[in-house]
């Protein structure tokens, strides 16, 4: 159990060497271009297959009619497959049996792969390097133990522009993949078709029981409903007394004010209604003569509306009070604007005297 779940770890997919390729363009920025140039020159080819190994030859991006041997080899076939065929959406749509095309294109994309190319760049940029750690473990023949300290210090990348050009076409091998399948891996699919369809027996079998055994209960009789209790009365509350709306207070006016008394400076003694003080009689009284003054306008007085009934709370509105309006001044007349128009006058001429005529002479 130990030994497969190290494996696991140590294994490197397909996905975490393209992962790990992506900081290649850290040591050559041209990195893309270069592999473009790779199509042009001549491309990838498919030697042959194995039983767990595919054979490439890839044409050189710089020299002509050179090419370079490229190794695939595919681990664990049986335990990915086991791992990966048990899915019912990579079958046939009446789940009969594996689609041998759909589980190809998933299989390139989860197997655990070795690779190996015999360029110089492999060896010397560190390449093989990379995929010797046991962190990837994807190294095809013998491992290589010294680092690129002169190259490639830093150890960008996973491997050269022709294994990336055979990344770049291996998923459209979908077609040869499943056919590599069926030549070399059909009884181990079968072995775990096989298996499936005992499992999905297994799962039936058991609901029709689960199905089955839950019919054969007996109902359990329901209870009666019973009446609710009826709720207890409540005590008697008597009501609060409701308060009278307040009257209205209407605002006293200037005229109804009562005027205030004179006030007397002290030492003058009060006139007693008979006369004066010390039994003296008074004067008698001028009348005085009755003097009509002219009738005096009154204003007629502004009549304040009622206040309505302010309602009950903390708060009291005030009286509203109409504002009064001051009077608009009269505006300016306008003066007309007298049309200018010029008028010519003609000048008149002096006549001049014709020969023979004789003018007549002015008076002193």
């Amino acid at each position: 159990m130990f030994s497969n779940l190290f494996q696991k770890i140590v294994e490197a997919t397909f996905s975490d060497i393209k992962r790990k390729q992506k900081s290649i363009t850290n040591l050559f920025p041209s990195f893309g271009k270069r592999v473009q140039k790779i199509g042009q020159m001549g491309g990838v080819r498919l030697k042959d297959t194995e039983e767990d190994i595919w054979n490439f030859k890839v044409h050189s991006g710089t020299k002509k009619n050179t090419w370079y041997d490229i190794v695939v080899h595919f681990k664990n076939v049986g335990a990915v497959l086991a791992r990966v065929a048990k899915d019912r959406r990579l079958w046939l749509t009446n789940k009969a049996r594996v689609d041998y095309t759909k589980l190809a294109k998933v299989f390139l994309d989860k197997a655990d792969i070795q690779l190996s190319c015999t360029c110089p760049a492999q060896l010397y940029y560190g390449g093989d390097y990379v995929l010797s750690k046991d962190k990837y473990d994807a190294k095809y023949g013998d491992k290589e133990k010294r680092p690129p300290k002169v190259r490639n210090p830093k150890e960008y990348g996973a491997h050269c522009k022709h294994v990336q050009a055979v990344f770049k076409v291996l998923p459209f091998y979908s077609n040869t993949a499943s056919k590599w399948l069926r030549d070399f891996y059909s009884d181990e699919i079968k072995a775990i078709e096989q298996g499936a369809e005992a499992e999905v027996r297994t799962f039936k079998k058991a609901a029709a029981g689960l199905k089955a055994r839950g019919e054969e209960e007996p109902e359990l009789p329901t209870p009666k409903p019973t009446k609710p209790a009826a709720p207890a009365k409540a005590a008697a509350v008597e009501p609060e007394p409701e308060e009278k709306p307040k009257k209205p207070v209407r605002p006293v006016t200037k005229k109804e004010l009562p005027e205030p008394e004179e006030e007397k400076p002290e030492g003058e003694e009060e006139e007693s209604p008979t006369g004066p003080p010390g039994g003296l009689e008074a004067p008698p009284e001028e009348e005085e003569e009755e003097v009509e003054q002219p009738e005096e306008e009154v204003e007629p007085e502004v009549t304040q509306p009622a206040p309505t009934a302010a309602p009950a709370g903390p708060h009291k509105p005030r009286p509203t009070v109409a504002p009064r309006r001051a009077p608009r001044k009269p505006r300016r007349p306008v003066k007309p604007v007298k049309p200018t128009t010029s008028v010519l006058i003609p000048r008149k001429r002096p006549k001049i005297a014709s020969q023979g005529e004789v003018r007549p002479e002015p008076e002193v």
